[in-house]
Order: C-alpha cells, then structure tokens, then sequence
C-alpha cells in the first residue's frame, strides 16, 4: 500500500496484535480478533487519524486509504479514469 501510493513511511500490518491491543482494539467485538481498523501515525508517532470499524465486515475502502496516505504525502489525489 505505501509504495502504490508513493509514501515515504511504513504501513503496519499487525500479525501480533501488539498494537491494536494498545489501541484498545483487539477483541472490541468480544470475537477474538482485532476490530479492523486503519490508523494514521504522524513520523512522531502521533495518532493523526482513524477508523475504526463496527463490524468484521466494516473496513476502510482501499481508495480512501490510498487517499489519506496521498495528502499525508503531499501528492495529489489520482485522476486516473
């Protein structure tokens, strides 16, 4: 994902759940898995955005990812038909 959309900081993808739980997101559904979620960290670590889902189903579009990570990048949003 951050390659595509030409970030210049990682993406996480959270196997452990390490992070989700300090997020306070694992097992939010009382399912046993991690609520999906996307959070935005600034190079301070700084949560500077998030969406969190209310189901398991419930995830944030990939263009609206794509999105945010553009603007947080500074290049403009594809217009690509």
């Amino acid at each position: 994902m951050a390659e595509h959309a030409r970030a210049s900081f990682p993406v996480l993808a959270d196997e452990g759940h390490s992070v989700t739980s300090s997020y306070g997101l694992y097992d939010l559904l009382g399912d046993g898995v991690s609520v999906p979620a996307a959070l935005f960290l600034n190079s301070n670590s700084e949560l500077v955005g998030a969406y969190v889902g209310e189901s398991i189903g419930d995830r944030l579009p990939a263009d609206a990812i794509i999105d945010v990570l553009r603007r947080a990048n500074g290049t403009a949003a594809s217009t690509d038909s």
